[in-house]
């Protein structure tokens, strides 16, 4: 066990998964955060303008909130933010990735609505939006054997 928690870094991991799930490198956590909100608001205003000229508001504001949701993008946010962190307590941004979960399907948004334009069109579409976004940390070895994968994902899931 002594050697699990030095020399292997169990407890330098598990503050990095707090870090990272919970917001605990304080202003490296509110800069990424900033920087989602802030593509999902640009989005927003993209649908608005765009609704304009193409005239189906559904279609129109799906795609904007689609791009505003780009991986690559988001990763790189969050390196960015990961080397400005000044607690040195977020995991290594080479062992961080972020997986977006599709979005639900039209047809079934149709059966649980009446009126599916509703559902994309509320406040909450940004929400929605942002619970699509999987934070995942890849562990070590031997301390993917502790705290594995699937154990971090579902700790992940419950505070994202």
């Amino acid at each position: 066990m002594a050697r699990l928690r030095g020399a292997w870094g169990l407890g330098a991991h598990v503050r990095a998964l707090r870090a990272a799930y919970l917001g605990g490198a304080g202003e490296a956590t509110a800069t990424f955060s900033r920087v989602v909100h802030a593509r999902l608001d640009a989005a927003e205003a993209r649908a608005a303008d765009g609704v304009d000229d193409v005239g189906d508001e559904t279609d129109v504001r799906l795609s904007s909130l689609e791009s505003a949701l780009d991986r690559a993008e988001l990763e790189a946010a969050f390196c960015e933010a990961a080397a400005a962190d000044q607690s040195q307590t977020l995991p290594d941004p080479s062992a961080v990735s972020l997986e977006i979960l599709p979005a639900p399907d039209e047809r079934k948004r149709d059966e649980r609505s009446a009126n599916a334009k509703e559902t994309t069109n509320s406040p909450y579409a940004q929400l929605d939006a942002l619970a699509r976004v999987r934070l995942r940390v890849q562990a070590p070895w031997p301390l993917a054997l502790v705290v594995p994968a699937r154990a971090a994902e579902g700790y992940g899931a419950c505070h994202a």
